[in-house]
């Protein structure tokens, strides 16, 4: 509360306190500045960071990238070991299975890729079902051999009962050993 005071010529001053009050707000004021200085180090620090974040940030850009190349080279050598385990296994089987029919093993090969399976399949047992089924898928469900197709069940030879026409199958195998479909039917049993 401010106090009434008069200057020598007695005229009244204005916002003088009383000394209690005075030494009150100057308290404050110490305070105030106190609490000043320290939000100028806390600003000044945050600049320093900002500047040493910058700096740092170029450091951190240049070493971020070159870790993420290197996950990506990692990864893609991950990706080529599993395509190059996945195509070893796949080329076996379909070696055992199809042996050099190189046409079939095209459409095999086609009809693989097309599994929606094949882009997942890791071991050799879901490998193989899944070049059998592309096999089964390449010939129609036909057999791809025709001379075990000519053969019977038990691996006895070719018997074509009167009743019955000469399969394709038997036929294809007929004529790669020159023997034509008359000869067939006349000497068949």
């Amino acid at each position: 509360m401010p106090i009434e005071a008069y200057d020598a010529d007695g005229n009244l001053v204005e916002g003088l306190l009383a000394p209690e009050e005075a030494l009150a707000l100057s308290a404050q004021l110490e305070e105030t500045k106190v609490k000043l200085s320290k939000l100028e180090n806390k600003e000044f620090n945050f600049r320093k960071l900002e500047q040493m974040t910058e700096e740092e940030r170029s450091k951190l850009s240049a070493t971020e990238l070159g870790l993420k190349k290197k996950e990506e080279e990692i990864d893609q050598k991950v990706k080529d070991l599993e395509n190059n385990f996945v195509t070893g296994i796949k080329d076996d089987i379909f070696g055992q299975l199809i042996g050099d029919d190189d046409e079939l093993k095209k459409k095999a090969e086609h009809h693989f890729s097309r599994l929606p399976e094949s882009k997942t399949a890791r071991s050799r047992a879901e490998i193989e079902s899944l070049v059998r089924e592309s096999i089964l898928l390449s010939t129609g469900g036909r057999s791809r051999n025709p001379l075990t197709a000519a053969m019977g069940q038990n691996g006895s030879g070719i018997s074509i009962p009167a009743s019955k026409a000469v399969s394709e199958d038997v036929l294809d195998m007929a004529n790669k050993m020159g023997i034509s479909k008359e000869d067939l039917e006349k000497y068949a049993t």
